[in-house]
């Protein structure tokens, strides 16, 4: 009996232990997605917001690929503004033209960064007539002491205004 009560007694404390090393795993967010809005609206400017995608990152011990898709739909010039400063590790950032399942081996995104410039903008060439685009985030696998890493990205989206009105006295006005 003595021996069953310290063997259940050391089961106990074991598995007490365990529990306990699990709960201290710290979850680590970097994002702050307020102040990264507030600087991508500044960097839009003179465009007019069209959309924005905020997409959390949750880095792990394998590389990982999100795929992001974003509608156009104006016949316009569009600027698109990234913002990575809620990332604790640097990512990789393509941009195609195609879906991922549509891609050939040989097709080259349209642009590439790096997160380590934390902000950076994206127009595309004129004549482009996309409907959507396709951003990847590639992320690289992160080494972890047992805490869980978060970040996010924020991309917003911009198109050019060229609205132009006929005033009453018949000169043009833009606006």
């Amino acid at each position: 009996m003595k021996k069953l009560f310290i063997g259940l007694s050391f089961l106990t404390l074991m598995s007490f232990s365990l529990f306990n090393d699990s709960s201290s795993r710290e979850i680590i967010n970097s994002c702050d997605k307020e102040n990264s809005k507030e600087k991508c609206k500044k960097a839009l400017v003179p465009y007019r917001y069209s959309s924005m995608k905020v997409t959390d990152i949750t880095f792990r011990g394998y590389n990982q690929i999100k795929e992001v898709t974003i509608p156009l739909f104006f016949d316009s010039k569009y600027r698109f503004v990234f913002n990575t400063e809620g990332l604790p590790h640097d990512i990789i950032i393509e941009i195609y033209d195609k879906h991922s399942t549509e891609r050939k081996k040989k097709d080259e995104p349209l642009f590439t960064a790096n997160s380590s410039q934390k902000q950076f903008n994206y127009e595309p060439e004129d004549g482009f007539a996309l409907t959507n685009i396709y951003v990847n985030y590639l992320i690289p696998a992160a080494e972890s002491n047992g805490d869980v890493e978060k970040g996010c990205v924020v991309l917003m989206s911009g198109f050019e205004n060229e609205l132009s009105f006929q005033s009453l006295d018949g000169g043009d006005e833009t606006n």
